[in-house]
């Protein structure tokens, strides 16, 4: 009898326990979740690597290219005939970029990857300020897009994009 009554004492007190605790704790919960989607929302976003390209010298190497990763990856790439230029979805890549000829004279044949920020000339002003230097000032490349391109300190080309 005495380990009944004890059982049931545990029980009941582990009952009350969890229902004593839980509107605080989903209280806790919702102010910690507010907070930090004010505080996310409040603060600026990092730049964030959010575009890759491939830029080669001619039509050949394009195509040859665009081949190649289409084969080896499954990267479904999506070329506008007009320049040349394929497309790589970020659902096949992981980061979305491209894959085309140069416009460039005397290009070669590179890697680029851009970042997004929310003010190009802003970012340009600090690079320069660093000791890169700009290539290509801001650029608008559709109504809701725009990029440039800058080198770093030794001479890498990096690129900056933002989209609205």
């Amino acid at each position: 009898m005495a380990k009944t009554t004890a059982r049931r004492r545990a029980t009941k007190q582990t009952a009350r326990k969890p229902a004593a605790r839980k509107p605080a704790a989903k209280k806790k919960v919702a102010r910690k979740a507010a907070t930090t989607t004010a505080r996310r929302a409040a603060a600026p976003s990092k730049p964030v690597v959010g575009w890759w390209e491939i830029t080669l010298t001619n039509k050949a190497d394009s195509d040859r290219v665009k081949g190649f990763f289409t084969e080896i990856f499954g990267w479904k790439i999506e070329s506008d005939p007009q320049y040349d230029y394929g497309q790589v979805s970020h659902h096949d890549a992981g980061i979305g970029g491209g894959i085309g000829p140069s416009s460039h004279p005397g290009a070669k044949n590179q890697v680029t990857f851009y970042v997004e920020v929310d003010d190009i000339p802003a970012y340009l002003g600090r690079i320069e300020g660093a000791g890169g230097r700009t290539i290509m000032p801001a650029t608008r490349i559709s109504p809701t897009t725009e990029f440039a391109q800058f080198t770093d300190p030794a001479g890498n080309l990096i690129g900056l994009y933002r989209s609205t």
